[in-house]
């Protein structure tokens, strides 16, 4: 092909159909699984939905500064100390990260016996690495088939879905005391990619394999007073 001969016509217009299509074919994607994780969780955030005597709630994992929660993970926190004072729960599994020098769990655990909160109340999970993988373990390692998910209000109809596609009779408790600045936004968008992955993990049942049953839920359980 000679110097400056450039691509044909009929060429070029298929690129451009294509740089078209491509954005059309992943926003639809983004919204089918929205579709998906809205639909699910719809049943338990309907209006009046209560928590229904669950005795577990579950905290996820938020991110920790300087040994303290970070403000979305300190109002998670909150809900999560109301609910126990309250009497709606007994016991509080906080799921996180945890490897040496960052131990997301007992920062929680920390910040709950500030608010009064017994530590016998409260079960740490330091290899909850994201929402599917906090759900998962619930279920699989802790025994937990029935609670209560503390998290931000936009970020609960994802925790929602995970639960109820791992067969978790769930309901929500939402924080919705952050206000809608440009992280709140940046944050609630991530939803969309985050849903997709969802999907994804459950269609493989990612880190599903080789989990060992952990008992400390059923015992911090037997350890404290009945739900009223």
């Amino acid at each position: 092909m000679g110097a400056g001969v450039g691509p044909s016509p009929r060429r070029l217009g298929w690129r451009l159909r294509l740089l078209g299509v491509v954005p059309a074919v992943i926003a639809a994607v983004l919204l089918a699984a929205e579709c998906v994780v809205q639909v699910l969780a719809r049943s338990a955030m309907a209006p009046g939905a209560g928590l229904g005597g669950r005795s577990v709630a579950l905290v996820l994992g938020a991110g920790v500064r300087h040994g303290r929660p970070t403000p979305y993970l300190r109002a998670r926190l909150d809900v999560a100390a109301r609910l126990w004072r309250e009497g709606q729960v007994r016991v509080i599994l906080v799921s996180g990260h945890a490897e040496e020098g960052y131990d997301e769990p007992d920062v929680m655990a920390n910040y709950l016996a500030d608010q009064g909160v017994p530590r016998r109340c409260v079960v740490c999970d330091g290899e909850g690495m994201d929402t599917w993988s906090s759900c998962l373990r619930a279920q699989r390692v802790y025994g937990v088939d029935a609670l209560v998910v503390v998290t931000q209000a936009y970020h609960l109809p994802r925790a929602l879905a995970a639960c109820r596609m791992l067969g978790i009779d769930a309901q929500g408790a939402p924080d919705r005391s952050r206000a809608r600045t440009a992280r709140w936004w940046r944050y609630r968008l991530r939803e969309l990619p985050a849903a997709v992955k969802l999907i994804a993990d459950r269609a493989t049942m990612r880190g599903a394999a080789g989990l060992a049953p952990d008992d400390a839920v059923a015992r911090a359980l037997a350890a404290s007073t009945p739900i009223r």
